[in-house]
């Protein structure tokens, strides 16, 4: 399924009893985080379980968006989930590993190789 989430196109599936959703965009930045947490909070509703950040598209991201993942995170957490990121790019691997962001997120090649 296909949602537009306020200038955010996100594509929302199960996957393993988790919620994967991907942004279809190359980036998330202060023009589109905001629709980017909205679409991850309307992709879950009211349902617990894990979300998997499929962030295969995404090429680059920003200060703010990372805050907006962090704020993903804990909406997340609220429901009794955990919140995955798989298929990150390179740069943005090496940027979550600066700021010791694989400390809070659990970090995977691809979706298919989350266990």
């Amino acid at each position: 399924m296909i949602e537009k989430q306020d200038n955010m196109d996100v594509e929302t599936r199960l996957s393993g009893g988790a919620t994967v959703i991907t942004p279809l965009v190359n980036e998330i930045t202060h023009n589109n985080n905001r629709g980017f947490l909205n679409a991850v909070k309307d992709s879950i509703g009211d349902c617990s379980g894990d979300v998997v950040i499929d962030m295969s598209n995404i090429q680059i991201i920003d200060s703010v968006s990372l805050g907006s993942l962090v704020a993903a995170l804990k909406y997340v957490r609220s429901r009794g989930g955990e919140m995955i990121i798989a298929g990150a790019a390179p740069a943005i691997v090496q940027l979550f590993d600066m700021l010791n962001f694989r400390s809070i997120f659990k970090m995977y090649d691809t979706v298919e190789n989350i266990p």
